[in-house]
């Protein structure tokens, strides 16, 4: 059994080592694809009211499940993980588009 656990991780490895050699585009994991998903339709939400912006908020909530759950199975807080982890999200791309702004001559 564990010989064949072992065959399927090293294939599992050469597998992505062939991948990033075709593509070298990475999709980060651990959540944070939701993450930045959540980020962009909770921004999304303030510009609805009533209704509509309680059904957006639920989806905020659904895509955050996953990175919850994986703080938390992971043993670590899963509530300050998740805020720490959109803060630099957020920080991240803040800096990026006040660089993309700085380099194409706006300012602001």
């Amino acid at each position: 059994m564990m010989i064949e656990e072992t065959k399927r991780s090293i294939h599992d490895a050469l597998c992505v080592a062939r991948n990033l050699i075709r593509n070298n585009s990475i999709v980060y994991g651990g959540g944070a694809a939701e993450i930045s998903c959540s980020i962009a339709v909770e921004a999304a939400a303030d510009k609805y009211s009533g209704v509509e912006h309680y059904a957006i908020r639920a989806f905020v909530d659904a895509l955050d499940s996953v990175p919850f759950a994986l703080a938390k199975n992971s043993g670590l807080q899963p509530t300050e993980t998740l805020s720490a982890v959109k803060a630099q999200q957020i920080k991240v791309f803040i800096t990026l588009l006040s660089s993309m702004r700085w380099q194409n001559g706006h300012s602001g």
